[in-house]
């Protein structure tokens, strides 16, 4: 007795100890389980409760000059991190291709199918000129997915997406906030079927014959389509301003207006011009939706893309070349910075959370929290890992007591 006694006496103690421990460390593992579920800084999730941000010009029909609306806003919509060389110009992340045109807004006439997405990236090296995108998305509406050109792979979780005959990718299921990867290059189709060139040089009869007038008068001798395609491209950055907004009552913010009227307009107006006017010259378009570049955290090493980054930009089908993007909006000068250092710090910790905590595997944390219980409980009990079996109810109470 006097020998074992002594030791029992120290083995108490002991126990209290290592079941401390493993309480404390176990029971913050069981909290981040539960945060999982409460809203994140890094915006609006329909799993929380909370509603999907309305954004206008991301669905498969657009008024002209819905995309106003999203300039003003400094909401976050993605930020990207990219692996390989996108080059020198600008980032154009497309979002929507809409080929219909009624003369008030753009829709979309491209088959959709569906498509089983996996989990992960296709294994092995990627082709020459692949830039891979690794997206962290708020809510978006019809569940656009973003990319730089076509969309080469992408992994999505869970495994299912859309996509249309224009390459449009949308995810299905409510929409919600998401991470995704993206091999993208530029569009390789090197042929365009008779069908598509029709719906592609589509006008509604109903247009002003003005608009014709205009497009043959600039295009002038032009042989080629990429001489047509620059001589209209020129002409509107050379003969119209923009404007982010136009003030309200300035005109009734109609491509008329815009086109014959000279009012100042934004990029979608810059963009339909375009388009239409190309296909007055039967040069095969469509209008795009998207962002502009967005702005660079060099703490995060990634580019945080909001709505005031919204932008609009035509595709243009040029034989040889396939799908070709064209820009007509007159090129800006830089934005001013929306955050400053200590922003972009604070961003960075948001997206280490999201990444860490919040987009973890579930299933992995809730076998980290049934491990964690069958600690404390064999712990409290003596029994050891042979003798589990069933639920370790009295280790889950106790984790729950120290979390709620």
């Amino acid at each position: 007795l006097r020998v074992r006694g002594p030791r029992s006496r120290r083995v108490a103690p002991l126990r209290l100890a290592s079941l401390g421990a493993v309480v404390v460390l176990l029971g913050a593992g069981l909290f981040l389980l539960l945060h999982r579920v409460r809203p994140s800084t890094l915006g609006n999730d329909p799993a929380d409760g909370a509603p999907v941000a309305h954004m206008t010009g991301f669905s498969d029909e657009v008024e002209l000059g819905d995309v106003a609306e999203l300039l003003s806003s400094d909401e976050v919509v993605f930020r990207v991190a990219l692996d390989g060389d996108p080059g020198d110009g600008p980032l154009y992340f497309r979002g929507l291709a809409l080929d219909r045109f009624d003369g008030t807004r753009w829709s979309s006439a491209a088959t959709v199918r569906s498509e089983e997405r996996p989990g992960a990236l296709l294994p092995g090296p990627r082709e020459p000129g692949t830039v891979r995108l690794d997206i962290t998305q708020e809510p978006m509406p019809d569940g656009v997915l973003f990319s730089l050109g076509q969309v080469r792979d992408l992994a999505v979780h869970p495994p299912g997406a859309r996509v249309d005959d224009d390459g449009n990718w949308r995810l299905l299921g409510p929409p919600r906030r998401i991470r995704y990867t993206v091999d993208a290059a530029p569009f390789r189709d090197q042929v365009l079927a008779p069908r598509d060139r029709r719906r592609l040089t589509a006008l509604p009869i109903t247009l002003p014959a003005i608009y014709k007038q205009v497009a043959v008068d600039v295009v002038g001798d032009a042989v080629t389509d990429i001489d047509r395609v620059q001589r209209l491209r020129d002409f509107l950055r050379r003969e119209f301003r923009y404007t982010r907004r136009p003030a309200d009552g300035e005109w009734d913010h109609s491509l008329y207006s815009f086109l014959v009227d000279r009012r100042p307009g934004h990029c979608e107006y810059f963009a339909s011009a375009l388009a239409v006017l190309l296909r007055e010259v039967d040069v095969p378009t469509r209008l795009v939706n998207g962002f502009l570049d967005g702005e660079e955290n060099p703490v995060g090493d990634y580019r945080i893309v909001r709505q005031s980054d919204a932008h609009a930009w035509v595709e243009v089908w040029l034989e040889g070349a396939g799908w070709v993007t064209v820009d007509a909006t007159p090129p800006l000068g830089p934005e001013a910075p929306v955050a400053g250092t200590f922003g972009m710090v604070a961003d960075t910790l948001d997206m280490a959370w999201y990444r860490g905590v919040l987009d973890y595997d579930v299933a992995v944390q809730i076998d980290v929290v049934r491990t964690a219980s069958w600690g404390v409980q064999g712990a409290l009990t003596g029994r050891g890992p042979s003798e589990r079996g069933g639920v370790p109810w009295l280790g889950v109470g106790v984790l729950a007591g120290l979390v709620l």
